[in-house]
């Protein structure tokens, strides 16, 4: 039983400390390539969109932000039926780590 408890102990210990320094690294690291991500989801990728961002919210699970958006004006109309502000989450493949994925979030 010792034995056990000599290599479980270490196992666990770094296991936190792992997850420990991911979820900082979440939260503390540079995001702007997930902030373009969400940009490109909150305009639906339409090149006449213009999102400005309004909110940030960043924990080590996930990253949610919220845009304003403005629209080029179509002569002299403005385009309407169009959100004005959207709310993105971003989130990764895998708890921690892997690729951030942005989808509209749900209100």
């Amino acid at each position: 039983m010792s034995e056990a408890k000599r290599f479980i102990r270490p196992v666990i210990s770094i296991t936190l400390i792992g997850a420990s320094v991911l979820g900082l690294l979440n939260v503390y690291a540079d995001n702007a390539d997930v902030v373009r991500k969400a940009e490109a989801v909150a305009c639906d990728q339409k090149p006449d969109c213009t999102a400005r961002l309004t909110r940030v919210d960043r924990s080590p699970l996930a990253q949610n932000f919220g845009f304003a958006l403005s629209y080029e004006m179509q002569g002299d109309k403005k385009v309407s039926g169009r959100p004005a502000d959207r709310a993105v989450k971003c989130s990764r493949g895998l708890v921690l780590v892997g690729e951030y994925s942005c989808e509209l979030a749900t209100p």
